[in-house]
Formats: C-alpha cells, structure tokens, sequence
C-alpha cells in the first residue's frame, strides 16, 4: 500500500509542472484557456506580436477549413448546416 502511495505521488508530482506551464503559457500570452493547443501555444509564444496575430487569424482558419471538411464528410460530401437540436 505504502509503494502504491509512493507511486502515485511520484507521478502527480511529474505531471504538475507540466499543467502548471500550460496555463503559465496561456496567462502570458492573454488568451482564454483551452482555445489552442500546447502546440499552438508554442507556435504563439515563439512570435513576435504582429506575427502572433497573424498565426492566430492563420491557426483559426485552418481549424475552421478542418471542421468544414468533417462535415462535409460526415454528410457524404454534401455541406449540411449545424443541428442544434433534434427535430421531432
């Protein structure tokens, strides 16, 4: 039980730096958390301003052309607007 224990706070103590610099990243750079990825983040926090916005308009784009393109998928190739909800 005791090397379970011991264990476990091991691995709850690797993983926390990691969170904690996630969102370290997303407070410096001032966007809301959980709208880009870590890799995204990276790609943001290694721009300079004018090339940060232009990186967020190009990431937010691509991520708009992926989406679309599921749909499209997913409704045969057909392009379907969003159901909010279900007819009845």
């Amino acid at each position: 039980m005791l090397k379970t224990a011991a264990i476990l706070a091991v691995a709850i103590a690797a993983a926390s730096p990691a969170a904690a610099s996630d969102e370290q990243i997303v407070r410096n750079l001032g966007v809301a958390p959980g709208q880009y990825t870590l890799a995204e983040l990276v790609q943001l926090m290694n721009s300079s301003k004018i090339e940060a916005r232009k990186r967020a308009e190009l990431i937010a784009a691509r991520r708009a052309a992926f989406e679309e393109a599921v749909r499209s998928a997913v409704n045969g190739g057909a392009y379907a607007p969003e159901v909010t909800r279900a007819a009845r």
